[in-house]
């Protein structure tokens, strides 16, 4: 009796292990995948326009210059979407993977939730996860960031090894803002940037 009592507790205790564990990886593989977007949408100036039609872009920066710029650390604020507008994205050329995923994300009727612990801390990047007061003053916020990223919750497919999120990037008193799909892909532990889709641009 006494023997099952011991090995009922060390079951116990084993699942509560492989639980925490689990629940561990989730918050790893969440904090990656912001990380990542942060880190591509936080930058000091915005992207070059695209060339005309037919032409080469004749805009461009010394890399030097490009590199110089990529160290700089920006003051960023990260607002949630409050609801997601439907797009019109074209998926043909978007691989059949994201399919699913992609619809789910569109087809979710949920406010989008960000906190602190979902982004976790940031190595090149000041971030602070703000609410929706300090988000409907928008002068205001903009004397303390340099830029507002938008981001939707992560939808994952049912292996988890893909994973879509909406985001939305803006700066104050510049012509700079738009909203992406990133499409993102697991690789053992590690995650990447497999595509981004430009969705619109102001």
């Amino acid at each position: 009796m006494k023997f099952e009592v011991i090995l009922k507790g060390l079951l116990a205790l084993l699942l509560l292990i492989l639980w925490s564990c689990n629940e561990g990886i989730l918050k790893t593989g969440e904090q990656s995948i912001y990380s990542l977007i942060i880190n591509d949408v936080a930058q000091p100036i915005p992207p070059l326009p695209p060339p005309p039609l037919g032409k080469e872009s004749v805009m461009s920066m010394p890399k030097e210059i490009i590199d110089s710029l990529e160290q700089i650390s920006l003051d960023v604020a990260i607002a949630p979407f409050f609801n997601i507008s439907k797009t019109n994205l074209n998926k043909q050329k978007i691989d059949l993977e994201y399919h699913s995923v992609i619809d789910l994300l569109f087809s979710k009727d949920t406010i989008h939730i960000i906190s602190d612990e979902m982004i976790g801390l940031q190595k090149k990047h000041r971030v602070d996860v703000i609410n929706e007061a300090e988000l409907r003053d928008k002068k205001r916020l903009f004397e303390h960031f340099d830029q507002l990223i938008y981001l939707s919750n992560i939808t994952f497919n049912a292996e988890r090894n893909r994973a879509v999120v909406y985001v939305g990037w803006t700066r104050e008193g510049r012509l700079a803002g738009g909203t992406l799909l990133y499409l993102l892909k697991r690789e053992g532990k590690n995650w990447f940037i497999e595509d981004v889709r430009e969705l619109s641009i102001s």
